[in-house]
């Protein structure tokens, strides 16, 4: 489209030797600060100027008030295709680019962190399969494990969870607030003791939500990372590349350990979650 219009304009202006070149392109969108971007997200979707996200931002500033920011604390879903490598590569120009099939097997994480990014709770992961055979003479996981035939985040698993974390924070003498979004997975839990479940405006997480302002990216882009890293030591000891979901429970931990306290607390900035000079305990 850039060149096409280039040329259009080069046309009316009677520039006979302009040529919209590729390294013409490349310059023109460096000059510009022009970047290729993947079109995504449901940002542009939500209505900031709602009723739900006026109620928000009122109910936002009230939880600012009435709990420090260690002890507000947000909780997402995400799918992780724990096998998935790259859908792009570099290859010569004369040769063909042809990939197999997708991997498609995939896990949920239930990824959770407060408001300072000082406490990163351990993962609650879904799987399809409840005793892998990878888990044999396993004594211990780095995240806590559930399964159920689609891999999905259930409302008996979300709430035995919120259970033990409420059990965590009492023994703690902590009181915090859980924000997570309004799914039919999330129900409300009567009779907890130490947490208060605070439920986002519907169709409003790509605005509201922490999680989904870059925390789960970036925790993606960690585990990406290790498994390339792992299908490279695979094909220089001449051995075929497989990750086990043991191997993706410890990958994704590993990956987790290195989203940075940083990033935590600016996502959560990005999504309305201000220090309140008020806040008390």
């Amino acid at each position: 489209m850039l060149v096409t219009k280039a040329e259009e304009f080069a046309k009316k202006l009677d520039v006979a030797d302009f040529k919209a070149s590729n390294g013409w392109l490349e310059n023109f969108k460096s000059r510009q600060g022009i970047t290729f971007k993947r079109v995504c997200g449901e940002e542009k979707s939500v209505d900031t100027q709602s009723d739900d996200m006026s109620v928000w931002q009122e109910k936002l500033k009230l939880l600012l008030t009435r709990y420090p920011p260690q002890d507000i604390y947000n909780a997402d879903e995400t799918g992780i295709f724990f096998r998935l490598l790259p859908d792009k590569t570099l290859e010569f120009k004369d040769v063909d680019c042809h990939g197999g099939k997708k991997n498609k097997e995939r896990l949920t994480a239930m990824v959770c962190a407060n408001m300072d990014g000082t406490d990163k709770l351990p993962f609650l992961v879904i799987g399809k399969s409840a005793n892998p055979r990878c888990f044999k003479n396993v004594q211990s996981l780095p995240v806590k494990y559930n399964a159920n035939k689609k891999a999905w985040m259930t409302g008996d698993i979300f709430t035995t969870w919120v259970k033990q974390l409420d059990k965590k924070m009492k023994k703690k003498k902590r009181k915090i607030a859980l924000v997570i979004d309004n799914c039919p997975a999330h129900p409300k839990i009567p009779a907890l003791q130490s947490i208060e479940l605070i439920f986002l405006p519907p169709n409003t997480t790509s605005k509201t939500q922490p999680m989904d302002q870059g925390i789960i990216q970036n925790l993606k882009v960690h585990y990406r990372k290790r498994v390339l890293l792992r299908y490279i030591a695979a094909i220089d000891k001449k051995e075929t590349p497989h990750i086990s979901i043991l191997d993706a429970l410890h990958m994704l931990s590993q990956a987790w350990a290195c989203v940075t306290v940083k990033t935590i607390s600016n996502c959560f900035k990005h999504a309305g979650f201000a220090n309140s000079t008020t806040a008390v305990a």
